[in-house]
């Protein structure tokens, strides 16, 4: 087969280009549709997820951290932690 022969078959290379009004499909696209023409590209959607990606992970790690402080309980003074051998802790003055 001869790659240099022109045997009459034609290509149009030169005539295709993409559906510039293609919308992409999944997340970025529901923004874009639904940001009343303010987001119009999909970078700018990608970036608007990945900062609602970084917002959501700090809140939930300021959350994790508020929610597993351990209580600080003041004693009065004079009482103290018994902690007796096979019985949970306890004080040595009930607080009232």
């Amino acid at each position: 087969m001869d790659i240099n022969n022109n045997s009459g078959i034609r290509f149009d290379e030169g005539t295709f280009s993409p559906d510039p009004f293609s919308r992409p499909s999944g997340l970025a696209g529901w923004i874009i549709n639904h940001s009343n023409g303010r987001i119009t590209t999909e970078a700018e959607a990608n970036n608007i997820l990945i900062g609602l990606f970084v917002i959501i992970i700090i809140v939930i790690i300021t959350i994790f951290f508020i929610l597993n402080r351990s209580p600080s309980v003041e004693l009065p003074l004079g009482t103290e932690i018994i902690y007796p051998p096979k019985e949970p802790p306890r004080l040595n003055i009930p607080l009232l």
